[in-house]
């Protein structure tokens, strides 16, 4: 009943997304329970752009079926697609989520991004202007706008402020077409391929002596790590993009380290401590410039 099941959602995929010669293949081998073959036909034309393969990979490496079971690379395949129109995946992404801790679905979306800027975008074609389409692009950028559920709420509105903010926007909170395509600009120019996985860990590591919130060094630029760089950047008033690179490492590394830390982290506790004396929510005095410091500050 399962097998039946499966196989007419595939079925319905198959009206709905472009009939490539690989994706053909791939829904014969999955309704003969073929899943090796299946996988290797549908990772074809996943790459090409197609959403109804990207769609029945996601479905393969969330069921484990033809490969290991993979709920981040399930996350990255349902996310590409349903960036292209497969409410279907879209459904079944938010389904996921509930099952995924907050670090793997930003591992999921850093994986999204990654293949969209090798891809030029969409699989070259233009990313449709909704709410939800906003939401997973700034989530990708490191911007917390909330689940990409496809509702404005208070959420994708303060992740929409940050971002204006940092990119020297009148801070308005709206959703705007013109602003929609500037976050898809941002998007599409992804992480330079030329920074190594040992440039982005030092990078890391140099941001955690100094107090921001970077949970793992690991070498891969999630949005964890861009947001740290981001207020790294902000508070050196240096120019806000998120990115990691050599210069911005050989600026880390050039400070004095403990002497840097200290008086960073004293300066921020203070700050922090006025702000809530004023009536401002700045969070905890803890010396770390986080989302809640940076937004009292916005607001003072």
């Amino acid at each position: 009943m399962l097998k039946k099941l499966l196989a007419g959602t595939a079925l319905g995929i198959v009206l709905a997304g472009p009939a490539f010669a690989d994706f053909e293949k791939g829904i014969d081998a999955y309704s003969r329970s073929n899943y090796g073959t299946a996988f290797q036909e549908f990772s074809a034309s996943a790459q090409t752009g197609d959403p109804a393969s990207q769609h029945m990979l996601g479905q393969l490496y969330q069921e484990g079926l033809g490969v290991g079971r993979d709920a981040v690379q399930a996350h990255r395949w349902y996310d590409l697609a349903a960036a292209k129109g497969q409410e279907r995946a879209a459904e079944v992404l938010r389904a996921l989520e509930r099952t995924m801790s907050s670090g793997q679905i930003a591992d999921a979306h850093t994986l999204s991004a990654r293949w969209q800027a090798q891809h030029g975008g969409s699989g070259g074609e233009q990313v449709a202007f909704t709410v939800r389409n906003a939401q997973s692009a700034l989530n990708r950028l490191g911007y917390n706008a909330g689940p990409a559920d496809g509702l404005m709420g208070p959420s994708t509105r303060n992740a929409i402020r940050t971002y204006q903010s940092d990119r020297g926007l009148a801070v308005t909170g709206t959703l705007t077409r013109d602003l929609f395509d500037r976050i898809q600009g941002d998007l599409g120019g992804g992480q330079e391929e030329t920074v190594s996985t040992t440039v982005i860990a030092n990078t890391q590591s140099e941001l955690r002596q100094r107090g921001y919130d970077v949970p793992v060094v690991s070498g891969t630029l999630d949005a964890k790590t861009q947001a740290a760089i981001r207020a790294y950047q902000e508070q050196s008033g240096l120019q806000v993009t998120g990115k990691a690179s050599e210069s911005l490492l050989a600026r880390l590394q050039a400070a004095d380290g403990s002497g840097d830390v200290r008086s960073q982290k004293e300066l921020v506790r203070t700050v922090q401590t006025e702000l809530g004396d004023l009536g401002y929510n700045g969070g905890p005095a803890d010396g770390v410039y986080g989302p809640s410091t940076r937004s009292a500050v916005r607001a003072y």
